[in-house]
């Protein structure tokens, strides 16, 4: 969570939704209201934060939804 909350700071999300589903791992999912996309899945991964930190980072960055932007949704299991 501290990753994500980093991440939204550098990018200039102002917003943080933590959704509890029925997944079988964590993703972080760029949303600008009209659908979301995929940052980070941490499926069968054990990274510590400055390395989800900075795979979150490096999707966004080519993300065409960064233009968009509102909401930075992370999903938990």
């Amino acid at each position: 969570m501290q990753a994500v909350i980093e991440a939204a700071e550098t990018v200039g999300i102002d917003r943080i939704v933590r959704r509890r589903g029925n997944v079988y791992s964590t993703g972080v999912y760029i949303n600008d209201g009209k659908g979301k996309s995929l940052l980070y899945n941490d499926w069968d991964k054990d990274w510590d934060r400055r390395r989800v930190y900075d795979s979150i980072m490096a999707s966004v960055q080519f993300s065409p939804v960064l233009e968009r932007k509102r909401q930075l949704v992370l999903t938990i299991s």
